[in-house]
């Protein structure tokens, strides 16, 4: 089975989640990128500007991604959490990327409520089948302070993946 993780990082938080994901299920890796910096504070004013991104409902250009999503079985798709939704950057993902019939695990990285972002992923995925949701909380503390705790998850998401993998052969015949 063929996978991808792709996901957009404003700090380093979300893309070392996907990394460590990408690597332990040797899945090809595509980090989405702005056109522009998205230009912002990285202190606590950075909140205020995400918050501005996000009710703006910004559509920030994005490079384009050379992958052809058919060629995979599986695709993760991770965000940080700005003002309990997803990041503006997976808006014009979204948008320009019309992703179909594919089985999709969703993940966010987040420090205090990840409110309804994984709903609202699912409401643009609609035509693919969500296997599996994950939440990071505080990712960067939990690998500084308990990378057990960070490596429990991973030991879960290993897990599961056996059923991941169970659900999409059951699909795959369910469609042919």
């Amino acid at each position: 089975m063929k996978s991808l993780v792709i996901y957009y990082s404003f700090e380093w938080n979300t893309k070392y989640i996907a990394s460590n994901i990408a690597e332990i299920l040797d899945s090809d890796l595509v980090e989405i990128k702005t056109e522009k910096e998205l230009i912002g504070t990285h202190g606590f004013m950075k909140y205020f500007w995400w918050w501005k991104k996000v009710l703006m409902n910004e559509k920030p250009e994005i490079e384009d991604i050379n992958v052809n999503f058919d060629d995979y079985d599986l695709i993760f798709i991770g965000t940080p959490v700005w003002a309990f939704t997803y990041t503006p950057p997976l808006n014009t993902f979204f948008e320009k990327y019309k992703i179909q019939g594919k089985n999709i695990v969703i993940f966010c990285c987040h420090w205090w409520n990840k409110k309804n972002t994984l709903e609202k992923m699912k409401i643009r995925l609609v035509w693919n089948e969500i296997v599996w949701e994950l939440d990071f909380y505080e990712p960067t503390e939990e690998v500084i302070i308990s990378k057990k705790l960070f490596n429990r998850r991973m030991v879960e998401l290993l897990t599961n993946l056996e059923n991941i993998l169970w659900w999409s052969a059951q699909y795959i015949k369910k469609i042919l």
